[in-house]
């Protein structure tokens, strides 16, 4: 993940992203949190809008669909992402990883669609995933964890 180490930290850094990735492709506002997309290569940052604190990166590996029109990046994620060990790309099939994401403590999240969420929460950071309903994966976000004292 681009970012910095602070305390023994990961920390998400829009500097390092734009270092990697160039200039985004648009930003906006939605209540209390700014999206920073890169539409061409699939990457969203979130931050707080005020404080533009960022708290949360998407990889859009499905390529957004009309729902998601202008909220999404519209580009596909074509890049591998390893998430404890687990290798998810554009072309993973839940059927897949299902066995490999129950070992590594993910939980399947039951809803109302007939698509398929699995996360896992560590320390100090989260990693949702959201398979469609042909199994293919849509989408995974790292959310990172405020502190609590």
């Amino acid at each position: 993940m681009v970012g910095e180490v602070k305390e023994n930290r990961s920390v998400l850094s829009l500097p390092a992203l734009v270092h990697v990735l160039g200039a985004p492709s648009r930003s906006q506002v939605q209540g209390g949190t700014r999206r920073i997309s890169w539409d061409e290569v699939g990457i969203q940052l979130e931050a707080t809008a005020q404080e533009s604190t960022p708290f949360a990166l998407l990889f859009e590996f499905g390529g957004g669909n009309a729902e998601d029109q202008g909220v999404v990046p519209s580009g596909q994620y074509e890049g591998t992402l390893d998430c404890l060990g687990i290798k998810l790309h554009s072309s993973v099939q839940i059927a897949d990883v299902k066995s490999l994401l129950a070992s590594a403590g993910f939980n399947h999240e039951s809803g109302s669609t007939a698509a398929e969420s699995w996360s896992v929460r560590l320390e100090h950071w989260t990693a949702f995933l959201r398979f469609s309903a042909n199994g293919k994966l849509d989408f995974a976000v790292i959310r990172i964890l405020p502190d609590l004292f």
